[in-house]
């Protein structure tokens, strides 16, 4: 459910910043997980931790015998906005040796697009973002677009977020493809 250019833009980044862990919030059917996953391993990376209430039913929330028993991907199940998922999640991220260096971190928000819920999102999660790799807020076409959100969706809480900080910008050249789900995400 992502658009071609978006994952074509997501091979660029995964094969120039090189992360080593992509945290993503809303599994869903486990697709972008794999996709992850997959080029992940073509760029020497580690493993994708996916976050998901299991609020839609789908199958991959099935106990770890179906996408997500897959060697490299961690499911943490619950709402991201959780202090216990959160913290679940810093603590995978945490190196178990103080000489081990700390991982390159990728994060992708693409769970619930409400703005405060989004807004929250990228309060917890873009400080695991590391010094040169990417925190992508998707579906920022949809806010205006449909009656879902009437009250603001990912677009509003990324500008939001954007005037809070000078350590992240939106980086246009991701979107040069003419067609993303993500524009000003990136």
């Amino acid at each position: 459910m992502k658009s071609p250019s978006d994952l074509f833009s997501y091979h660029m980044i995964i094969q120039e910043c090189r992360p080593d862990v992509i945290v993503e919030i809303g599994t869903g059917k486990g697709g972008s997980a794999l996709y992850f996953l997959d080029q992940l391993r073509l760029a020497g990376g580690i493993c994708v931790v996916t976050i998901d209430d299991g609020s839609h039913g789908y199958p991959v929330l099935d106990g770890g015998t179906g996408l997500l028993s897959q060697q490299g991907l961690v499911f943490v199940h619950g709402e991201s906005t959780s202090p216990d998922v959160s913290n679940t999640v810093r603590a995978i991220l945490t190196p178990p040796q103080v000489s081990l260096p700390p991982a390159k971190v990728m994060v992708v928000i693409d769970g619930d697009h409400h703005e405060d819920v989004v807004s929250e999102e990228l309060k917890l999660y873009a400080p695991l973002v590391t010094v040169g790799q990417y925190l992508v807020c998707e579906d920022t076409n949809a806010s205006h677009v449909t009656d879902h959100y009437p009250d603001g969706g990912p677009a509003e809480a990324v500008r939001k977020f954007l005037e809070t900080t000078d350590e992240f910008w939106v980086d246009e050249r991701r979107e040069r493809f003419g067609l993303s789900f993500n524009p000003g995400g990136f």
